[in-house]
């Protein structure tokens, strides 16, 4: 629809509407869990999903570049229902199963395993005459490296929704409403910094080569898991905003020249495949994350819990002066010495589980931030955007 040189504006506004469910929808979504019930979170879904409906109905088109088929591929289409199904609920429901103590779980990653592995044989073979997916589009370098990328921010971006809310509201003790207005400020750097990196990225000679502002947006990031990685239970509002929109600055500089990367070398039909991978990554990315962090929270949680206790014993004076402390204070408010003494090794015993539980909300944001560094050599990988007429507006 858009020329090649307004594609970063054009990104830049699709992008928009990839960013706003998971930026801006807890503070929705907080607002109406304080003044209605959390059920309508849910039910808010219908009329957007009706409107969206339609919307699609009288406006969408079929793409420029359409995929001429010989035979529908059936096996294919089972092998990756089944692949992606089954491993779909072993990364959402592992964790609060025990993962491989499960026999479900063991067996739907079995499964999961041996579809996928059979799926990619079966697509590559040339017995296959119409393949679903075409995995010799991953032959493309920028494509392969732009799919790398969006894995890990699919994990950065679901896996920071998923911790930040929970450290929010569990060990700060904000409302959800709170939560969300802390949350509101960083989605509006997202859309203000996409917006910028859209117009960087416009005309027909680009300004800034993509590598720089993938590489600027993932600085960013990282500097924000490492703030939000020395959070303590004393922190507030304030210490977390900053943390929230410099983390939205960086989204929005990795989002547009991921996508324009990816897709600069991509022709006809592989424009759809390409489309295909990258928002399967995106999402398979961020469901790698809540399963990772969910598993790795809780770990750690106990890990640091037994740290911290294995410190705690009869000779440590500073226990001592502090059991001491808390149950005079008890017994000054009406308690009986007995009572007392059992209030303070029970208000110590919550203290240590909610030092132990922030320091493993530090340690999953951390990892986050790790897993950011450990993707960025694959900027190297992506040359120059060369602006020919394929435009990536088809591949949405």
């Amino acid at each position: 629809i858009f020329p090649p040189q307004e594609q970063g504006s054009v990104q830049a506004i699709y992008i928009l509407g990839i960013i706003s469910a998971p930026t801006l929808g807890p503070t929705l979504g907080g607002w109406i869990t304080d003044n209605y019930s959390w059920q309508w979170v849910f039910f808010i879904n219908i009329p957007i999903g009706i409107f969206s409906a339609a919307l699609v109905y009288l406006f969408l088109d079929d793409a420029t570049y359409k995929m001429s088929t010989v035979s529908i591929d059936w096996g294919g289409i089972f092998l990756l229902a089944t692949g992606l199904g089954t491993l779909q609920y072993v990364l959402e429901e592992g964790n609060s199963d025990d993962w491989f103590e499960s026999a479900m779980i063991t067996r739907l990653t079995i499964i999961s395993a041996v579809s996928l592995i059979t799926l990619v044989w079966w697509e590559l073979s040339p017995r296959n005459r119409g393949p679903v997916v075409n995995f010799r589009v991953l032959k493309n370098r920028e494509l392969s490296a732009a799919l790398f990328l969006l894995v890990a921010l699919g994990f950065g971006l679901y896996g920071g929704i998923f911790l930040f809310p929970i450290f929010a509201q569990n060990i700060l003790h904000f409302t959800p409403t709170q939560t969300g207005l802390v949350l509101l400020p960083g989605g509006i750097a997202t859309g203000i910094s996409a917006m910028l990196c859209g117009r960087i990225l416009n005309g027909q000679k680009k300004l800034i080569h993509p590598r720089f502002l993938i590489g600027f947006g993932l600085v960013m990031f990282t500097i924000s898991m490492y703030v939000l990685g020395h959070l303590t239970t004393q922190s507030g509002t304030e210490d977390t905003r900053w943390a929230l929109i410099l983390r939205g600055v960086g989204l929005g500089f990795l989002f547009i020249p991921i996508n324009l990367a990816g897709f600069s070398t991509l022709k006809g039909p592989e424009i759809a495949q390409g489309s295909a991978m990258m928002n399967l990554m995106r999402q398979l990315g961020g469901s790698f994350g809540i399963a990772v962090l969910g598993s790795y929270l809780s770990n750690h949680t106990t890990y640091h819990y037994n740290n911290i206790s294995s410190h705690l014993n009869n000779g440590n004076i500073l226990l001592d002066q502090r059991l001491h402390g808390i149950t005079s204070a008890l017994i000054s408010k009406g308690y009986s010495p007995y009572a007392a003494k059992l209030a303070a090794y029970k208000i110590m015993g919550l203290t240590v589980a909610g030092q132990a539980t922030t320091m493993a909300f530090d340690d999953s944001f951390l990892l986050i931030g790790l897993a950011m560094v450990i993707v960025s050599p694959a900027i190297f990988l992506m040359r120059s955007i060369k602006q020919t007429g394929n435009t990536p507006a088809d591949m949405h």
